[in-house]
């Protein structure tokens, strides 16, 4: 632990999976503590005068004894000082029952102004079917998209106002039952989808989820977001022409503005994990929707002249799997392999390095990466002699593709909405 943490040795490495499980060994040790020492000194009894309950590094006491919890806490304070922990004073709250804050309040109005919502878009009705009479559900016709888009906008706006809350803390409820709904309704059969309805619905909805996501923009929100733009995309390959670039257009245009007001508020070196995700999940729009050399230079913050170092493995590898072998990129994905072969020829000690052994394995296996650089990066790595033939480096490369995938998966068709969908359900707490 030590020597992956630069031989620190305060605090543990922050983000690997053992770092949670040494932290949860440390923290029962002082919960065990805490528990002993409180019943051992007024005789109080855990589960009839306190309980505990604690969620990773949070700590819930529940009392009706305010002396008591007053103890609670200081017995905490010095154990924890024990492992040179400390509470955190900024974060201490005490609640009286009932345990209503404004947060749950404002969750309950927003979810029924989505439910309300949704139920006046959709109207029940019979049809017959095989004989038989089916209930189903009918899109309803909407007028004016933007106004019924910019009335339930102000409908939020007054909730988050009327509760002392902030705009983030509810978008993400509305993102999450926007999702939910558009996949009911676009993969249930019962659900009729006239054209001319659909298509001003779909300006309506597409109104309120970017609004709803440029308030809250991260990982958890980005995968939504994705979901739905590949899952609406799927849908509108069965349509005809005019009304799926009407739509495609509606979402490029809106995801754009997103991802550039998400650029002006990131840092220089920031990762951007949320624009990542979010141009793979563009690409589904169709090759009409491409973002421009141009753009893309912009969202990373790149120059032509600068070799693309400030890029990332995470950033490098997206890129690639955007780029393909489409021809209007190859500029800039030139460029970024020369970046690649730049570093293995800097770095004396690649695969001591995690990064470097990530990128290596990815790039050579990449099928839009050029013979010539994979040749360059592999002689530069030593993970082949530097003076080999290119038969014996291309023996080589061939070794390494034949796996197929390493940590990246190249695979164009892949089902992006399934991936997102399992990214989702991992997303750190």
């Amino acid at each position: 632990m030590q020597l992956a943490n630069y031989n620190e040795t305060n605090g543990i490495i922050v983000g690997p999976e053992i770092s949670r499980i040494f932290a949860e060994i440390i923290l029962q040790q002082i919960d065990i503590n805490v528990l002993n020492k409180i019943e051992l000194s007024d005789s109080y009894k855990y589960g009839i005068d306190f309980e505990i309950r604690r969620y990773v590094d949070d700590f819930f006491v529940f009392s009706n004894d305010e002396k008591l919890l007053r103890l609670i806490k200081e017995t905490y304070q010095k154990e924890l000082e024990k492992y040179k922990l400390y509470l955190n004073p900024s974060k201490d709250d005490v609640k009286i029952t009932p345990f209503l804050s404004d947060i749950t309040v404002g969750k309950w109005e927003i979810n029924n102004a989505l439910k309300e919502f949704f139920k006046s878009k959709l109207e029940e009705a019979e049809i017959e079917k095989d004989g038989q009479q089916i209930k189903v559900k009918i899109i309803q016709k909407i007028s004016s998209p933007y106004k019924e888009a910019q009335y339930f906008i102000k409908d939020f706006q007054c909730i988050v106002k009327r509760n002392n809350l902030t705009y983030d803390l509810l978008s993400k409820e509305i993102i999450r039952y926007f999702k939910k709904s558009i996949v009911k309704i676009l993969k249930d059969d019962k659900v009729i989808k006239e054209k001319e309805k659909m298509y001003n619905f779909l300006l309506m909805y597409f109104d309120i989820l970017f609004y709803s996501y440029s308030l809250n923009i991260n990982a958890n929100t980005t995968f939504k977001v994705s979901q739905i733009i590949v899952l609406v995309c799927k849908y509108l390959a069965q349509m005809d022409d005019e009304l799926r670039h009407a739509i495609c257009s509606k979402i490029f245009k809106d995801a754009d503005f997103v991802l550039t007001n998400n650029q002006r508020k990131s840092k220089l070196n920031d990762t951007n994990v949320e624009t990542l995700n979010l141009i793979i999940a563009l690409k589904y729009l169709g090759k009409e929707y491409l973002l421009s050399e141009k753009r893309l230079l912009e969202l990373f913050e790149l120059k032509q002249t600068d070799g693309f170092s400030r890029l990332n493995y995470f950033q490098i590898i997206t890129l690639l799997y955007y780029f393909e072998n489409i021809d209007l990129y190859n500029g800039i994905k030139a460029n970024l392999e020369n970046e690649v072969v730049k570093r293995y020829s800097v770095e004396l000690d690649p695969f001591t390095k995690s990064e470097f052994t990530l990128l290596f394995f990815d790039f050579i296996c990449c099928p839009f990466v050029g013979i010539e650089s994979k040749r360059k990066v592999m002689r530069h790595s030593k993970y082949a002699v530097t003076n080999s033939s290119n038969e014996l480096i291309d023996n080589k490369i061939h070794e390494i593709m034949d796996k197929k995938r390493w940590f990246m998966d190249w695979d164009v068709n892949i089902d992006l909405e399934r991936v997102l969908k399992k990214k989702e359900w991992g997303s750190s707490y």
